[in-house]
């Protein structure tokens, strides 16, 4: 999980997202970070903290840095998210808080998908009454 847990950054489904955007399985990974296939398992398994030596040779060798991490990016697309599933043009009930924040940090592409979908939603919501406001006028 990426969050503050004790001063350490657990980023595992960013760190998994990367590897696959590059093509790289984890021996791949592993090897050109300096460091165990083992260790890069855990890391992506949540087991392990990103350490500053790796940050930083993250950001050497795939030119990503610490932001690419950011618990603030993530924080803020759990709130649009929750905002999202909470309108109630959507006709469901909203997932549980720690649901929601658990799709955020695994799926964060399908999150912001979702966010951008109710967007679009609210703005044709908004366009249309505005139409028929000036229909009827």
């Amino acid at each position: 999980m990426a969050d503050g847990r004790h001063g350490k950054l657990y980023a595992h489904a960013k760190l998994r997202r990367l590897r696959r955007e590059r093509g790289l399985n984890q021996v791949e990974m592993a090897r050109a970070l300096g460091i165990s296939t083992s260790y890069a398992n855990q890391i992506e398994q949540g087991q392990r903290p990103l350490t500053v030596p790796v940050l930083l040779r993250l950001e050497e060798v795939f030119g990503v840095g610490a932001e690419y991490f950011s618990v603030a990016d993530e924080a803020r697309l759990t709130t649009d998210l929750r905002a999202a599933l909470a309108d109630e043009a959507s006709g469901i009930e909203s997932p549980p808080p720690e649901e929601i924040a658990e799709a955020v940090r695994d799926h964060p592409d399908l999150a912001r998908a979702l966010v951008a979908l109710h967007r679009r939603y609210r703005d044709a919501a908004e366009q249309a009454a505005v139409l028929a406001g000036h229909g009827s006028g």
